[in-house]
């Protein structure tokens, strides 16, 4: 023994001897690896015997040399060495073999695991090998042998047999049909099979026949009673030799070079014959240090349970030839049925366990079952180990697809599963996670010894020392004389399959190459990426997606009808709404060319057997597509069948047939005006009327040229009251179907006749009791006698009154369609009550059916009862906006009708005011602006005259309320200031002491009714005179009382108040003073006396804007300008605001007074919304953009610049434009100053060039950025000045602040882009570059999608996770729920590819025992299922609905222990569909818990209502739900914060 071997053999002694790792050792490893490198670059290993490197082999192969080198680095450079090593030594698994005999020779390297347990120890099997080797030399010269049988250790035996004894052999897939058998056979020249049963054993036969060459066959299976003359029992040949004439036989055979084929498999392929890939000896025991050094523990003791096919590599190569390099046992399973394998775990006891994804499934799903969703950890545990056994402590899953979660839930019951790739021609793995560092959704990295790279286009192309041969490869046609060198060979190999490396240098698999299609518009869509979505879902077992070249994908899914929910027969009609509502989910979070647009469901899984897939599971897409071709075709087939009627088209779907039991073809034909059931002998006329479409007994309106008749099926929001089409139809409660192209507006159509023929017994199809019910009162209503109808509409009014609102809607709607009734009181009955009952949320969409009817729908009768009931405000101001819309909207002059119609409608809001004194001021502002606009000669007069009466009435009413005191009452009260006249004190004292004057104005001007002269202090009434002109004097009255209350008022005399003129000012200022929408900018007008010659308007109590800019000028300093940046601007913006706001409020009529800074008043502190014009004085006619723009370019800018010259650096354009976006708002400004630029491009003057340039850079730049208006430019800046005067103050503080500025200066108008701009800029203004970068990017994507909530956005995923500190994510949380007062821990994550992420919102709640869990939105199709099971669990009678929606509660190992359903009924209101907690968890708290959670989100979505079912009514009543017979249920109404009302 030389030197370096005795060195080396004192290097490995340390590793003999030791069972594990050891920290001690760590360098003796390193040293050792380090030696042996050294030898193998010097070229001193061939100075080393082989017997040497065979034990170095041996012993650094363990786990506790393994284990010492510490590093995946350190184990791949000693897999280099082993490559080398191998080759040089010619180490073959023969040698392997031997060493683990001499090693233990009664350990048991197979077993089986059935009813009668056999065991084969290492050396029995060793022993039989060789007799089996053999027996096979005996039978043959050159024996090249097939293996065609079940896994069973006599297969087993035979396969190593061939492998270390230098017999080729090929093991085929089992499920081969005769002619592939044939080709391989002719292929490699079998002469010898190995077979088991009887059926293969008759195949063989009609293959011998089909290749004409003889085979000698040997059955493993003593009962095969089939065999013929020539054939052999395995075993019985066997048992014919001693050991030692198998010795002899075997020692006059040659042994195959490493490099020389072993071994050929055969993969199927997707289409043609199978491909035939060649081992060599090297190829195999190479792999085998491969994954030593990639599991460095494993190799303890270790059992595998053998259920994979040993025609498969990782069968074959990876468990079976793993377990002799491990020393370990593997035990045949027998019968691989799921049950079978589930219940041999515990008894195997397995310590590791390789498989395809679906058996991981299994494993959890067995679990699961007998597990509450809400288990702890410990019972979890135990559950777990009673089904897989107490050993099982790694795993592999490769061949597919396993969700991440999967792998989590085995993680944490400490079994260390790893995910892998690999491919038969890799030997097997190719890529595989290191232990303990799974990431989610990767394979993990190369093998060692496993060389990479990647395409342009992404594929993975491989190369390295256990990379087989296709047969078309090798230089010799005989693979059985062929050779090759994969350690030289620089041979790399495509794999087919698109893979990214993420940063820890992980692969994912992107998609299989050969997989990947394009559908008819070029878009390439990965198939796998979409099938994934679907692992794991309850009641699905597999699905397929096909769209190669089509329009749009499919799916074919096979359900799970095992499945407890599924398996329900109650749910059978719910089906289809569940698959929708996976597809849904799982739609979300693909692009919109890779969703499914429709999908099938199979009667059978795809199986190998119909040739649909590989060994390995995987799909042969050709063939699925091919099998199931019926049904494929039948989801491109259009669902309905088309009619055309006078140039609609009318689709009638295919359920339509099936639900009324008819055959889609001859029973319904079209003819011109509708169509024909021939069978039922039912007509449904369909013809085009007018702008509508007449179906049935209704006209509809219809949104192009095709109508959905399963629509109009299926929606009572259609069918309801239309006998022809409930009569044609097999209608059904179909509310959640949505109205694609039909409104819901639906109209009587005209006729004269009042009683018309219907269809009797059309309701056979409705359920619902209530329903039906309102479904007659709908039929009398517009089709009966005038008596019958009058009554059903009386009964509808209840309805309307006590129903929820998606019914109570459903009665508005044909209350609106008695429009058009012949009979006017029926139009009018209808009309009052929309008008008194009508639920508000859809009030302001009420009104025009009847206006555009064309009919009257008002008369005296009808005015005096509507009057006399009492209106509530909201109503009255919703009926205001409507006549506004009338007003500006209607073309003028308009029909008499119509002109008739709005005359009694203003005389109705007359009679309002009588019964209901309140309404004063607004009805008399609104008849005021018709007298002013330019409607109808006739109305405006009509207006005019109803103003006279209201006013007359008001002056009597008013008489009769109050007592008019006599002169010894007032003595003393008034007081003049010096100055004012006899003659004026004579007319003031006149109108203040001996009329309601003084009461009319404190009422009016300030909505005060109770006022007592009484109540006045001893000189509590002052007049100072404001004005005097010729004939017009203005003047000061503040009035005091005795409880502290103060009044102030501006009083006019005039002599001219009854000139038209005058009264016409007058009517503008009452219009615009009280316009319907948006904030007043005149000052509240009190009392008009024009006989009298006064009026009243509220006095404005601050200094005008002119006095403002002398009061700024003066204290104008350096100091003085810096603490007030930009008053001048935000002055002069809010004060022109006001007067484009006002010429607005006209119709864009007038210029509303005097623009001037004069004339108007913008309060302080700046938090005071608005400004007023104090006189409309002086106001003209509108005459374009100009009639605005010039004089306040001449009253703002030029005389501020004369007076003060200061302000000539600082006035600029922009403040007008800005003015204008203020006033008018954001799209109507913009439409403003557009004409504005086309009016200066035509008209411009030399002075105005430079205004219209610096209009044409404004409009340049307008939309670019977010506009900042000037309410938030001034809570930012007042922020900003606190925290320049407190830079300590806490985070609490300073959130508190801007939540205070937030509400003072009313940002929420402005919508949610503003409060985010407005925390960007105050509590994140001077955070981290990175904060402020993502914070940005978020304002500037929010700024870009104007209609997408910013928690729909991925951008606020980033910016939460750029906050790291714990304050400023508690302000976040405020930021994103700005309604809720305590705001959870929350987090929002964006899931999905980068290019298609949609963001979910996760919340923290509490347990009572203070275990934390968490509320989010379902993120994958599974958890729906999980959530449907739970529901049916709790024996919840959950119905599904294709609406759903949905929130999970999981806990913090991710796993769903309750949730909620829910469905959107309207913009106000939600149906709490479901909470439902696992019922380990129950009287937790979580259940409220949720609830609250539920109720946060939906406050702060902007709902006021949560509707649910009386299911667990006392749950609901603890936390504020009530019942509602209007509602039909329980409810809860929201407020701000979330909570109840």
């Amino acid at each position: 023994m030389n030197h370096q071997e005795q060195e080396l053999l004192s290097l490995i002694q340390p590793f003999e001897a030791t069972a594990g790792e050891n920290g001690a050792l760590q360098d003796k490893a390193q040293d050792l690896v380090s030696f042996v490198d050294a030898a193998l670059t010097s070229g001193d290993d061939g100075l080393i015997d082989k017997a040497v490197w065979h034990k170095y082999l041996d012993i650094t192969g363990r786990p506790a040399f393994l284990g010492s080198l510490g590093s995946a680095e350190a184990r791949n450079r000693w897999a280099d060495q082993m490559f080398r090593i191998v080759e040089s030594s010619q180490y073959t698994l023969l040698t392997m073999f031997e060493q683990r005999v001499g090693e233990h020779p009664q350990r048991p390297l197979f077993r089986e695991a059935n009813d009668s347990p056999s065991l084969w120890t290492y050396e029995q099997v060793f022993s039989t090998i060789k007799k089996m080797a053999a027996s096979f030399y005996s039978a043959v010269a050159e024996p090249r042998v097939l293996l065609y049988l079940d896994n069973s250790p006599e297969g087993a035996c035979a396969d190593l047999a061939c492998l270390t004894f230098g017999i080729l052999d090929s093991p085929i897939d089992r499920h081969f049909d005769k002619d592939t058998i044939a080709f391989i056979i002719k292929k490699l020249g079998i002469n010898i099979v190995v077979t088991d049963t009887e059926t293969r054993l008759h195949r063989l036969n009609e293959v011998e026949k089909l290749t004409g060459m003889p085979l000698k066959i040997f059955v493993t299976d003593p009962h095969n009673r089939s065999l013929r003359e020539s054939d052999l029992y395995l075993g019985e040949a066997c048992s014919r030799l001693s050991a030692s004439e198998a010795d002899e036989i075997l020692s006059k055979q040659s042994l195959r070079d490493l490099h020389k084929v072993s071994t050929v498999m055969f993969t199927s392929g997707s289409t043609g014959e199978p491909k035939g890939l060649a081992f060599t000896n090297y190829n195999l025991v190479t792999k085998r240090f491969a994954r030593a050094a990639a599991l460095p523990d494993v190799g303890r003791d270790e059992v595998l349970f053998c259920y994979l096919p040993l025609f498969h590599t990782f069968g074959r190569f990876l468990e079976m030839m793993g377990m002799i390099f491990w020393r370990g046992t593997y035990v045949f399973a027998g019968n691989t049925s799921r049950e079978t394998f589930l219940k041999r775990l515990s008894e195997v006891q397995p310590t590791g366990l390789i498989g395809i994804p679906l058996r991981w499934r299994q494993i959890q799903e067995r679990c699961l079952e007998q597990l509450d969703p809400a288990a702890s950890p410990e019972v979890e545990q135990a559950v777990f180990r009673s089904v897989v056994g107490t050993q099982l402590r790694w795993g592999l899953s490769a061949a597919g697809f396993l969700p991440a979660k999967t792998f989590r839930f085995f993680h944490r019951n400490q079994v260390a599963l790893g995910s892998g790739f690999g491919m038969t021609e890799a030997t097997g793995g190719i890529t595989m996670t290191p232990p303990r560092e799974y990431r989610d959704n990767s394979v993990g990295i190369p093998l060692p010894g496993m060389r990479t790279r990647m395409t342009g286009e992404g594929e993975l192309e491989i190369g390295g020392p256990y990379l087989a041969r296709y047969l078309e490869q090798l230089e010799v046609e005989d693979p059985a004389n062929a050779s090759f060198n994969a350690r030289t060979e620089d041979v790399w190999l495509k794999t087919g399959d698109l893979f990214k490396v993420d940063d820890h240098g992980h692969y994912q698999i992107v998609d299989r190459l050969k997989d990947i299609y394009k559908n008819n518009r070029g878009q390439t869509i990965a198939p796998r990426r979409v099938e994934q979505k679907f692992e794991d879902v309850a009641g699905i077992k597999n699905v397929f997606l096909v769209g190669d070249g089509r329009d749009y994908n499919v799916l074919l899914i096979v359900p799970d009808t095992e499945d407890e929910f599924l398996s329900d027969s109650s749910r059978e009609q719910e089906r289809e709404s569940y698959f929708k509502n996976i597809v849904t989910a799982a739609n979300q979070e693909l692009m919109p060319y890779e969703r499914v647009v429709n999908v099938a469901l199979l009667d059978r899984d795809f199986d190998i057997d119909h040739g649909e897939l590989t060994p390995k599971g995987s799909f042969k897409r050709k063939q699925v597509e091919k099998n199931f071709a019926a049904e494929i075709e039948a989801l491109y087939v259009r669902d309905f069948v088309e009619f055309t009627c006078l140039g609609l088209t009318v689709q009638v779907p295919r359920w339509f047939f099936r639900d009324l039991g008819e055959l889609e073809t001859d029973n319904i034909e079209c003819s011109p005006d509708g169509l024909r059931d021939r069978v039922r002998d039912r007509f449904l006329p369909i013809r085009a009327a007018g702008n509508n479409v007449l179906i049935g007994d209704l006209e509809y309106e219809i949104e192009g040229k095709v109508v959905d008749l399963g629509l109009f099926a299926r929606q009572p929001l259609l069918w309801a009251g239309n006998p022809a089409l409930m009569a044609f139809c097999p209608c059904k409660e179909g509310w959640d179907a949505r109205l694609t192209g039909v409104t819901a507006n639906v109209f009587l159509p005209y006729r004269e006749q009042t009683e018309v023929r219907i269809f009797e017994n059309s309701e056979e199809a409705v359920s619902n009791p209530k329903l039906q019910q309102v479904n007659r009162l709908f039929t009398d209503a517009l089709y009966r006698s005038e008596s019958v109808a009058k009554a059903a509409i009386e009964q509808l009014e209840t309805v309307l009154v006590e129903s929820e609102d998606r019914l109570a809607s459903l009665v508005g709607r044909r209350l609106e369609a008695l429009a058009r009734h012949p009979v006017e009181n029926i139009r009018c009955l209808a009309y009052s009550i929309m008008l008194l009952n009508r639920p508000m949320p859809d009030f302001r969409s009420v009104f025009p059916a009847f206006l555009s009817s064309g009919l009257t729908f008002l008369n005296d009768e009808f005015i005096h009862r509507i009057g006399h009931r009492n209106i509530e405000r909201r109503r009255l101001e919703a009926l205001r906006l409507r006549m506004f819309n009338y007003r500006t909207q209607l073309t003028w002059p308009s029909t008499p009708v119509i002109v008739d119609q709005i005359g009694k409608l203003l005389t109705l809001m007359a009679d309002f005011v009588k019964t209901n004194p309140e309404y004063y001021y607004a009805v008399r502002g609104e008849i005021a602006s018709w007298v002013v606009t330019q409607t109808e000669t006739g109305l405006m007069r009509h207006a005019e005259s109803l103003l006279v009466d209201i006013s007359e009435w008001y002056e009597t009413d008013m008489r009769h309320k109050i007592t008019l005191y006599e002169d010894h009452d007032w003595h003393g009260r008034l007081v003049f200031e010096e100055g004012i006249s006899e003659y004026e004190i004579g007319r003031l004292t006149e109108a203040f002491t001996r009329t309601t004057f003084l009461h009319k104005s404190i009422a009016l001007a300030f909505d005060v009714h109770s006022f007592d002269l009484k109540t006045v202090i001893p000189g509590g009434i002052w007049f100072s005179r404001l004005l005097s002109q010729r004939g017009h004097n203005i003047y000061r009255v503040s009035i005091n009382t005795e409880g502290g209350n103060h009044y102030e008022l501006m009083v006019t005399m005039r002599e001219d108040y009854a000139a038209r003129p005058v009264r016409k000012v007058l009517c503008w200022l009452m219009a615009i003073s009280e316009h319907p929408y948006g904030p007043g900018t005149l000052p509240r007008l009190g009392c008009s006396r024009p006989d009298l010659g006064v009026l009243s308007v509220a006095f404005v109590n601050n200094l005008t804007v002119w006095e403002r800019i002398r009061e700024y000028s003066s204290a104008r300093t350096n100091i003085f300008v810096k603490q007030r940046p930009g008053f001048l601007s935000k002055l002069f913006t809010r004060a022109m605001a006001a007067f484009f706001m006002t010429c607005r409020n006209s119709g864009f009529q007038i210029v509303p007074g005097h623009l001037s800074p004069t004339n108007v008043v913008v309060p302080e502190p700046d938090y005071r919304a608005g400004a007023t014009i104090l006189s409309l004085g002086g106001w003209q006619d509108y005459d374009g953009p100009l009639s605005l723009v010039r004089p306040l370019i001449k009253n703002f800018y030029e005389q501020t610049a004369m007076h003060y010259p200061w302000s000539t650096a600082t006035l600029d354009y922009s403040w007008i434009f800005n003015a204008v976006i203020e006033g008018l708002g954001f799209d109507e400004g913009q439409v403003f100053l557009h004409k504005l630029d086309s009016h200066l491009s035509e008209q411009a003057t030399a002075a105005e060039k430079e205004l219209h340039a610096d209009l044409t850079a404004y409009l340049a730049e307008l939309g670019k950025a977010y506009y900042v208006h000037v309410p938030l430019r001034s809570a930012i800046q007042r922020y900003q000045e606190w925290e320049s005067l407190n830079p300590g103050a806490t985070p609490e503080a300073r959130e508190d602040l801007i939540t205070t500025l937030h509400k003072l200066y009313g940002i929420d108008r402005f919508g949610e882009t503003a409060r985010y701009y407005m925390y960007r800029q105050t509590y994140f203004g001077a955070a981290a570059e990175e904060i402020c970068t993502a914070f940005d990017y978020l304002l500037d994507v929010m700024h870009e999608n104007p209609g997408a909530p910013a928690i729909s956005l991925p951008a606020l995923s980033e910016l939460q996770a750029s906050l790291q500190d714990r304050d400023d994510r508690h302000v976040f949380g405020h930021l994103v729920f700005p309604r809720t007062r305590e705001v959870p821990n929350l987090e929002v994550l964006a899931i999905g590819d980068r290019s298609i992420k949609h963001v979910v919102v996760k919340s923290e709640v509490m347990a009572r025992d203070g275990t934390r869990y968490f509320v989010r939105e379902a993120t994958e199709p599974y958890e729906i299922g999980q959530l449907y099971r739970l529901f049916l669990h709790q024996r919840y009678t959950k119905r599904v609905n294709e609406d759903d929606q949905f929130l999970v509660l999981v806990d913090e190992m991710d796993r769903l222990v309750g949730g909620i359903c829910y469905r959107v009924e309207s913009e106000r209101v939600v149906l709490l569909d479901g909470i439902v907690i696992a019922r380990q968890l129950q009287n937790s708290g979580l259940g409220s818990a949720l609830l609250e959670d539920f109720c946060m989100r939906m406050s702060n979505s902007g709902f006021e209502v949560v509707r649910t079912h009386f299911y667990r009514r006392n749950f609901y009543f603890k936390r504020s739900f009530v019942t509602d017979r209007r509602w039909g249920g329980l409810v809860r109404f929201l407020a701000n914060n979330g909570t109840e009302t």
